[in-house]
C-alpha cells in the first residue's frame, strides 16, 4: 500500500504524503476542484485510498467490525446507515458531513470487496434477524392463502420502499429507488407466502400421517376422528375440559350436545343415506322417548310425589280438626263471665235475630255442644227472649254466624264491615278474658288457629296452581302465603307444585316451537325460579330448572337431525360427509361449482370408479364411525371424549408447528429483499 494519497482533479493531480493533516487535504481539494461534482469525485478518491490504508493489516478486529457492519446493512434501514453515521460525525464535530459521508461509502465499498459472497450472506443474516423483530402488516384477516399473500406483500413493499429511498443522492433518485424497492419487496413478500404455507402444510400432513391416534379412537376411521376432532376444536375453548362438557348432561348426554358444529355434523349424517343415518336417528329417538319419565322422576324427587288434591284437602281439614279438638274442648268447659261488654253484645244481637237463629242452628247440629236448650228463644216475629247467660260453645256459634254473614257470597261491603267488626269484638273480649295480656294463648284462640277457621282450602289450592300463570312477583307470592293460615299455606304449596306438574307434563315430550315457548316463558325466567324456590326450596328449584335445560339441549340436537330447518353448521358439515348414494345431488350442485372444483370432483369420480367404489365405501365408513362417536353415551362417551381431547391437543401441537414453519419460511423468503433491491437499482442504473 503506497505511503501517499493521489487525487485526480480537473486542475491537477494532487499527491499527499501519508500523515498529511485532513485540513490540508480538504483545502487542496477545494482549491483544485471548484464544482460540486469534482469535489465529490476528489473526496471519493481520497476516501477510497484513506480507507484502504486504514484497513491494511486490520486482522481479527477488522473482521469483527465488517461482520457487524454487514449485519446492520442487511436490515431495512441499512441503506440509510451511511448518511446516519455521517450526520452523527458532523454533529459531533469529527468531520464535515460530505467528507464523513464519502468515508462511510468508501468503507462500504471496501467491506463488499473484501468480504465477497460471505459478506452477502452476512447481510442476508441481518435481514433474517431484523425480519423476525419487524412488525408485519395485518390488513386482511384470515388464515387462508390470500390474506397471507396480501399482508406479506404489503409488508415487503413497505420495507422495500424504506430501503430503496435510502439509495441515491437527489430527491428524484431516492423516489425512483423507493418505487423499485416497493416493487421488489412486494413481489418477494407475496411470493414467500404460498411457498411458506405449502411447505408448512406438507410438513403438517406428514406429521399427522405418522402420528397415531389415542387407543380409544383406534377402532374408528381416521377420517371420522379428524372430522369430529375438528368440530370439537371449533366448539370447545382450548382451555376447556371436553369430557366434563360431554358429561354435563348426565349419562344420557352425547358428544353431539356440546356445540353447534358437533350438532351440525350429527344433522349432516342424519341427512346422508347409510348406516350412519340410522345410528344417529335411532340414538336420538330413543333418548327422546325417555324425556317424559326423566322429567316426571325429577318432579317427584324435587317436589314430592303427586297427590290427589280433593283428598289432600280432606286430609288437611281432618288433621287441623284433630289438632284443634283439645283446645275447643278446654274452651267449652271454661265458664265465660257475663260482663257488661258481653251483655252489650247480646243486646245488639237481639236486634239481629238472624244471627241468633244461625247460632241456634249450629248448636242443634252439634251434639257435643252441651245443653240443647239455646240460651235465647226467638219468636216467629223476631222477638228475642234471653233465658240465661251464654256458655262458651254458644259464643263460638254466635261468632261463626257473624262470620258467615260477613263473608257470604251475597254480603255487601257494609255487611262485611259490620258483621266482621262484631265477630272480632266477641273474639277479642273472650280471648282477653280467658288469657289476660296474652289473648292469642286463650284455648279458644289456639283452637281457631289450629283448625284454620275461616280458611278456604279450595281457593288456596286454586291460587297456588295459578301462581305462575298469574304473573305475580316472588314478593307478591310471599305476601300472599304470609296472610294464610297454616292449612292454607300447605294446600297453596301443594297447588303450586301441582301447577308446575301440569305445565311440565304438557311440555315434557316436545320442546319445539309451541310447547317449548310456553314452558320456557312460564318457568325459565328469574322470577319463575325464585317462585319455584319459595315452593320447593332454592336447591330443588335449581335442580328442576337444570333438568329442563338439559332436555332442551337434547332436543336441540334432535332438531338438528330431524327438523325441517337446516342450520348453517349442518350445511357446512354436509361437505365433510358426502352423499355417495345420491347422484342427483351431484347434478344439482354443478351450477354452483367452479371449474377447479368440477375438475377435482371428476378426478375423484374416476379414482372411485377405478377402485370399484372404494372411496364411496370409505365415505360411508367415515360417516358411520363419526355417528357412533357423536351419539355415544355413558362410560363409552367419556372415554371417547377424553381421547378426543388428547387428539385435539396433538393436532394443536401440529398446527402450532405448521404455523411456526410458515412464519420462519416467510421471514427467510423476505431476508434477501435488501440485496435484491441493491441488485435491481444497480442493474437499472
Amino acid at each position: 500500500m503506497p505511503d501517499f494519497i493521489t487525487i485526480n482533479t480537473p486542475a491537477a493531480v494532487l499527491e499527499f504524503p501519508k500523515g498529511t493533516p485532513d485540513a490540508d487535504i480538504r483545502a487542496a481539494i477545494q482549491q483544485h476542484a471548484p464544482t460540486a461534482e469534482a469535489r465529490d469525485s476528489a473526496l471519493n478518491q481520497w476516501a477510497d485510498q484513506y480507507v484502504a490504508n486504514a484497513r491494511s493489516g486490520g486482522g481479527t478486529i477488522q473482521t469483527f467490525n465488517d461482520t457487524i457492519r454487514n449485519l446492520a446493512r442487511g436490515t431495512p434501514v441499512g441503506s440509510w446507515l451511511d448518511e446516519a453515521n455521517a450526520g452523527t460525525a458532523a454533529a459531533t464535530g469529527q468531520a464535515p458531513y460530505d467528507e464523513a459521508l464519502a468515508y462511510q461509502r468508501a468503507t462500504d465499498r471496501a467491506v463488499d470487496r473484501d468480504t465477497g459472497m460471505l459478506g452477502t450472506g452476512t447481510k442476508i443474516a441481518g435481514g433474517v434477524a431484523s425480519a423476525f423483530a419487524s412488525p408485519v402488516a395485518s390488513i386482511m384477516r384470515g388464515a387462508s392463502l390470500l390474506p397471507s399473500m396480501v399482508n406479506a406483500g404489503l409488508t415487503g413493499a413497505g420495507y422495500g420502499a424504506l430501503y430503496g429511498a435510502g439509495e441515491g443522492e437527489t430527491l428524484g433518485e431516492r423516489g425512483k429507488n423507493a418505487l423499485e424497492g416497493t416493487a421488489v419487496g412486494g413481489v418477494l413478500g407475496a411470493a414467500s407466502a404460498p411457498v411458506a404455507k405449502g411447505v408448512a402444510n406438507a410438513v403438517g400432513y406428514v406429521a399427522d400421517k405418522f402420528k397415531g391416534v389415542p387407543a380409544a379412537l383406534g377402532q374408528y376411521e381416521r377420517g371420522a376422528v379428524n372430522r369430529v376432532s375438528r368440530a370439537v376444536g371449533d366448539d370447545v375453548p382450548n382451555n376447556a375440559d371436553i369430557p366434563q362438557l360431554a358429561a354435563q348432561y348426565g349419562q344420557q348426554g352425547m358428544i353431539a350436545d356440546i356445540g353447534a358444529n358437533l350438532r351440525g355434523q350429527a344433522g349432516a349424517i342424519a341427512r346422508t343415506p347409510g348406516e350412519g343415518k340410522s345410528v344417529v336417528l335411532n340414538a336420538l329417538d330413543q333418548r327422546a322417548d325417555g324425556a317424559t319419565p326423566r322429567i316426571t322422576a325429577e318432579i317427584n324427587r324435587t317436589l314430592g310425589p303427586e297427590v290427589n288434591m280433593p283428598q289432600a284437602i280432606d286430609r288437611i281439614e281432618k288433621t287441623a280438626s284433630a289438632a284443634a279438638k283439645p283446645h275447643y274442648e278446654q274452651f267449652r268447659q271454661t265458664p265465660i263471665p257475663y260482663t257488661n261488654e258481653l251483655e252489650d253484645i247480646v243486646n245488639v244481637l237481639k236486634n239481629e235475630p238472624s244471627v241468633l237463629r244461625d247460632a241456634r242452628r249450629f248448636a242443634n247440629l252439634d251434639t257435643k255442644s252441651g245443653p240443647q236448650q239455646f240460651f235465647a228463644n226467638i219468636a216467629n216475629d223476631g222477638t228475642v227472649d234471653i233465658k240465661r247467660v251464654p256458655n262458651a260453645a254458644e259464643w263460638d256459634y254466635m261468632k261463626r254466624a257473624l262470620d258467615g254473614l260477613a263473608y257470604s257470597g251475597s254480603a255487601t261491603k257494609n255487611d262485611r264491615r259490620v258483621y266482621g267488626a262484631l265477630s272480632s269484638r266477641i273474639k277479642n273480649t273472650v280471648d282477653e278474658m280467658l288469657s289476660p295480656g296474652n289473648p292469642s294463648q286463650s284455648p279458644w284462640a289456639l283452637g281457631r288457629t289450629a283448625s284454620g277457621e275461616g280458611t278456604n282450602l279450595t281457593d288456596a289450592m286454586e291460587s297456588g296452581k295459578s301462581a305462575f300463570r298469574r304473573g305475580i312477583s316472588p314478593d307478591e307470592m310471599g305476601a300472599e302465603i304470609g296472610n294464610m293460615s297454616a292449612p292454607e299455606k300447605l294446600i297453596y304449596t301443594l297447588g303450586g307444585r301441582q301447577g308446575i306438574r301440569d305445565v311440565m307434563g304438557n311440555s315434557s315430550t316436545k320442546w319445539g316451537a309451541n310447547d317449548d315457548t310456553a314452558a320456557r316463558k312460564l318457568l325459565g325466567s328469574t322470577y319463575a325460579q325464585e317462585k319455584l324456590g319459595i315452593l320447593a326450596g332454592p336447591q330443588n328449584a335449581r335442580r328442576l330448572t337444570s333438568r329442563l335445560d338439559t332436555e332442551t339441549a337434547f332436543d336441540k340436537t334432535r332438531e338438528a337431525a330431524k327438523g325441517n330447518s337446516v342450520t348453517a353448521a349442518a350445511t357446512a358439515a354436509q361437505k365433510e360427509f358426502p352423499n355417495a348414494a345420491d347422484a342427483t345431488g351431484v347434478a344439482r350442485e354443478i351450477g354452483g361449482q367452479s371449474m377447479t372444483g368440477l375438475g377435482l370432483r371428476g378426478l375423484r369420480a374416476l379414482a372411485n370408479l377405478a377402485t370399484g367404489g372404494a372411496m364411496n365405501d370409505r365415505d360411508k365408513r367415515i360417516a358411520l364411525d363419526a355417528a357412533k362417536m357423536l351419539t355415544a353415551q355413558g362410560s363409552s362417551r367419556d372415554s371417547i371424549a377424553a381421547a378426543l381431547m388428547d387428539h385435539r391437543n396433538s393436532i394443536g401441537m401440529t398446527q402450532a408447528g405448521k404455523d411456526a414453519i410458515d412464519r420462519i419460511l416467510s421471514k427467510l423468503g423476505n431476508a434477501p429483499r435488501q440485496q435484491a433491491i441493491d441488485f435491481t437499482t444497480e442493474t437499472v442504473r
